[in-house]
């Protein structure tokens, strides 16, 4: 199969949840439940098939591999997903809790199937610079399994106390600066540079990998902060995820940096570091 074909069928899927966000955005006030089907048919249906797409191919692009390697089993991930988003969203509007676990439990398998596959590529696949780049990957493969779980539980409507605002809290940080927001960064390291025309810094690929640990660690300690109730803990850990900006010179600044590529050749720019559904809605 041409990659433009591969590109237009995968992009379809992307296309289809887009479209029923539209719809569901134009007629919310007759649709049960239209909040948290906004939120998840954007997230959990566009942004994450745009993640298993796209993820995968800037990882054959960085490691160097065969366009046409691992593409039936992506095929595969790709069904497993759908058909799990599809099980979450029916189990919830129909209110049938083993659905919605099914179907999250299949979430998950596909994102840790997803990220061990990447870690395996990076593991067997012949040294390259931005190669470390798909640990971010494998990374955020790791967090929309623990959010898709805690997901489920929130939609067996049984959580006693104040547990389902912890798990909501939770449940957002592990979705949105992990399975996405990891994404987004280790995709910047090098896209971002593309977009500005210019190279990437020295040394730009290390600091990423040394960022990496710490923003996993940062976001467990949020995480864990929002479980035990302890606001402060949450908001402390809360990795940031800055705008794109670009460092040159050891300066991040977008507006010095373009100054500084028109003033001086040998200055070059470089990526800075890579940075609720209502309980009432039950």
């Amino acid at each position: 199969m041409k990659l433009s074909t591969w590109h237009l069928r995968t992009g379809s899927v992307v296309a289809a949840w887009l479209v029923a966000l539209v719809v569901v955005a134009a007629a919310h006030e007759q649709i049960p439940q239209s909040p948290w089907l906004l939120v998840h048919l954007l997230g959990l249906g566009a942004a994450t098939n745009a993640i298993l797409i796209w993820s995968w191919y800037f990882t054959e692009a960085m490691l160097k591999l065969g366009r046409d390697q691992g593409r039936r089993t992506q095929t595969t991930r790709l069904v497993g997903l759908n058909a799990g988003a599809v099980a979450v969203v029916a189990g919830v509007l129909a209110g049938a809790w083993p659905v919605t676990a099914a179907g999250a439990t299949l979430v998950g398998i596909v994102a840790l199937w997803h990220g061990a596959a990447m870690a395996h590529r990076l593991r067997h696949a012949l040294p390259s610079r931005f190669g470390p780049m798909v640990r971010f990957y494998a990374a955020a493969g790791l967090m929309l399994p623990v959010g898709a779980g805690l997901g489920a539980a929130m939609a067996w409507g049984r959580l006693p106390g104040d547990w389902y605002s912890r798990f909501i809290v939770a449940h957002a940080m592990l979705n949105v600066l992990g399975w996405i927001g990891l994404t987004v960064l280790g995709t910047l390291v090098t896209l971002w540079a593309t977009i500005l025309r210019t190279r990437i810094g020295s040394g730009v690929e290390d600091a990423a990998k040394r960022g990496l640990p710490a923003l996993v660690a940062a976001l467990a300690v949020a995480v864990g902060g929002a479980l035990s109730g302890l606001a402060w803990l949450a908001a402390a850990g809360a990795p940031p995820i800055p705008p794109p900006s670009a460092t040159c010179c050891g300066r991040t600044s977008t507006r010095r940096a373009a100054r500084s590529r028109s003033t001086s050749p040998r200055c070059r720019c470089s990526p800075g570091p890579p940075g609720w559904p209502d309980p009432s809605s039950r």
